[in-house]
């Protein structure tokens, strides 16, 4: 490797020697396609979801998978807003959602009637408002762009 040693041992002055590696490149791209191909073995890819499917998301705090319903898709590929039974809404990534092909019963006729409407502009708001303070957080120094410009 053309490193010179620092040790006051003695040594056989052919290790002294720099040698050069031939074929680097093809070797690193042949350990390359060995771990994709490993890695490949496991992967999955993530599931598509659509505006009202329905869906389970896991609940950060008890880790257990609750009732839910896509209500908007992102921006960001990796993630969507669902409603939960209980109303609440939250942006979640797909890696905390499951669709369900179970049928999720309604709590009430005001809330089926609700889902049919467009999304109210407030949550919309909220979402956005949410998004800025996060790029902010992770982006500085970016405070001149506007939010559709840093998407």
């Amino acid at each position: 490797m053309s490193r010179v040693t620092k040790t006051l041992l003695p040594m056989i002055e052919n290790k002294l020697k720099p040698t050069v590696v031939e074929n680097m490149k093809q070797s690193l791209e042949v350990e390359r396609n060995k771990q994709k191909a490993y890695y490949d073995q496991a992967a999955r890819s993530r599931q598509e979801m659509e505006v009202n499917d329905r869906v389970f998301v896991q609940n950060q705090l008890t880790k257990t998978w609750e009732p839910a319903r896509v209500i908007a898709k992102t921006e960001l590929s990796r993630s969507v807003i669902v409603e939960t039974q209980s109303g609440d809404i939250l942006r979640r990534t797909t890696r905390h959602l499951r669709t369900s092909s179970a049928q999720i019963p309604e709590q009430t006729e005001a809330v089926a009637e609700a889902r049919d409407e467009p999304i109210p502009d407030r949550y919309i708001q909220c979402w956005e408002e949410c998004l800025r303070k996060t790029l902010q957080k992770h982006f500085p120094y970016s405070n001149s762009l506007s939010l559709s410009q840093q998407l």
